[in-house]
């Protein structure tokens, strides 16, 4: 039997399968926030358009822009699988809908160079069908292929011109080399400053959102050339682990009555504080 626990941090936002809110940074200028930024949401795992009572709930809440997940590309040699599932709901009034792509996180992904035009090529097509005028690139890069990573968003970049390039970030990149080509390679970056923690057994796993280490990082970005907004979270997450404390990844899905009910899970109370 597996067990099933509950991490949970932030607040849980009922209306959407998981949200990041993103907090506007000056470029360059970390302590500051820029004179007048809405507030803005990253969306994964959602095909299905907003509801009118969600919409009005952004309204209230001056939600100007949704980065919107559209789902995963993978390489296959020099071409790329997924782009057949890319899926943007329907526009909302007074709602910027801002399409994200995922690469897939195998550092195989961005591992040949001869991919990077069709890659560019496909993106390109993708911006010319939304009508956008930015686009958002998530990939976890490992850092040894950073510069490699930035070579390819300065094709994609200038192919995909004069759409906006975007692209999510690890908080600890201004440390690595080939930093400043990556800054040089967008238009804009989103480094997340979560999950940022070694993940130790589950007794002992950390917390999405470390203040410390979130003001340890953020200044490093002082460095970054380009207009650059801070990921925070603000979403509820469930951890599947086995019976080692091995984690088995994320459930995307879920319901409390799923976790409390379902007869193959345990549900365990969080250990006894220190």
């Amino acid at each position: 039997m597996w067990s099933v626990r509950s991490i949970l941090f932030g607040t849980i936002v009922s209306w959407f399968a998981l949200a990041g809110a993103w907090l506007c940074i000056a470029a360059g200028h970390p302590d500051v926030a820029e004179a007048s930024p809405p507030p803005a949401w990253w969306v994964w795992n959602r095909t299905t358009p907003l509801t009118a009572e969600e919409a009005t709930a952004l309204q209230r809440h001056g939600v100007k822009e949704l980065q919107w997940n559209l789902g995963t590309l993978e390489r296959k040699g020099t071409q790329w699988t997924g782009a057949e599932k890319l899926y943007l709901p329907a526009r909302t009034k007074d709602v910027t809908l801002i399409p994200v792509v995922r690469l897939h996180h195998a550092p195989s992904t961005i591992a040949e160079p001869a991919a990077d035009e069709a890659l560019a090529g496909l993106l390109s097509r993708l911006c010319g069908r939304l009508d956008c005028k930015t686009l958002q690139l998530d990939y976890d890069c490992p850092d040894r292929l950073l510069p490699r990573y930035a070579e390819a968003l300065g094709r994609i970049r200038q192919r995909i011109a004069p759409v906006r390039l975007s692209v999510t970030a690890l908080a600890g990149w201004p440390r690595v080399a080939g930093f400043e080509e990556l800054c040089a390679s967008a238009d804009e970056l989103v480094p997340m400053f979560y999950d940022l923690e070694e993940h130790a057994v589950a007794e002992r796993r950390a917390p999405l959102l470390s203040e410390s280490t979130v003001r340890e990082q953020m200044p490093l970005w002082a460095r970054c050339t380009t207009r650059w907004r801070a990921g925070l979270p603000n979403f509820t997450r469930v951890t599947v682990l086995d019976a080692q404390d091995k984690a088995l990844g994320q459930v995307d899905t879920w319901l409390w009555e799923t976790l409390v009910y379902d007869p193959l899970g345990r549900c365990d109370p969080p250990p006894p504080r220190a």
